[in-house]
């Protein structure tokens, strides 16, 4: 089959051939020209009709949201403060004080006498 050619010849009339007197309308994409005394089926040069074109249809199912199992909020754990780590105590420091030495490096012992011969007698600040 041509194109402009009828699928079933009573279908409609042909390309070229008359639209006058038959009762039938030209083919798909053709119309009838009256401005020729013949009146022949002509290509139709006007821009087609176009149709609203419908939003794509999705074969998946939809759920109804309002139907949808929900479940009760949840609230974020919360982290328990924990105490921060402490060092073990320790011996609190001893007090020293100082102490006179003739050798600037040992104490003079107890109950010595340190203010009579001061010539050689040096205080030393951590008694050693």
């Amino acid at each position: 089959m041509l194109w402009g050619e009828p699928k079933d010849p009573d279908s409609c009339i042909a390309i070229t051939y008359s639209c006058v007197g038959h009762g039938k309308p030209c083919c798909h994409g053709m119309i009838c020209d009256p401005d020729k005394s013949s009146a022949p089926c002509i290509v139709d040069s006007s821009p087609p009709v176009s149709s609203p074109t419908l939003p794509p249809v999705s074969s998946a199912p939809v759920p109804d949201p309002t139907k949808l199992a929900t479940k009760a909020p949840v609230p974020m754990p919360v982290s328990v403060p924990t105490a921060t780590p402490q060092k073990a105590p320790t011996n609190p420091p001893v007090s020293v004080e100082g102490c006179y030495s003739m050798n600037h490096k040992d104490c003079l012992p107890n109950g010595y006498p340190a203010d009579q011969n001061t010539c050689n007698i040096a205080w030393l600040p951590d008694g050693r």
